[in-house]
């Protein structure tokens, strides 16, 4: 796999492991370990296609979330964004809907609670 069209954000698993999310192309990617990169799971099935992954966050156990704006920015007409959780086992879902413009994800140290800004 080439370089991702548009990398945005990235973090790592508990295993020291990359991922990137790539924003455009809707993928996102693990750093393997000879160094090429590897599709982890197909984000655009979860929103309309072609809309911007913007923000990744990995909590201690290995989960992914990642928040998409819910419409193209700058320009775009607003539409509520939302945040989407990746588990270890590679299972998808959105686990929150109706978000202004979710651009800030955290996860706390104790892996219980995930924070979002909406700006």
């Amino acid at each position: 796999m080439s370089f991702p069209s548009f990398p945005l954000s990235f973090d790592w698993l508990p295993n020291g492991r990359l991922l990137v999310i790539s924003s455009r192309d809707g993928l996102l990617l693990r750093r393997e370990t000879d160094g090429s990169l590897a599709t982890l799971a197909e984000l655009s099935g979860i929103v309309r296609k072609g809309l911007p992954w913007n923000e990744m966050v990995v909590d201690g156990r290995g989960n992914a979330y990642m928040n998409n704006l819910g419409f193209e920015f700058p320009g775009g007409q607003f539409t509520p964004g939302t945040i989407t959780l990746l588990t270890p086992v590679g299972s998808t879902r959105r686990v929150a809907d109706d978000l202004a413009f979710p651009n800030g994800i955290f996860v706390t140290a104790d892996n219980s609670t995930l924070i979002v800004a909406e700006s």
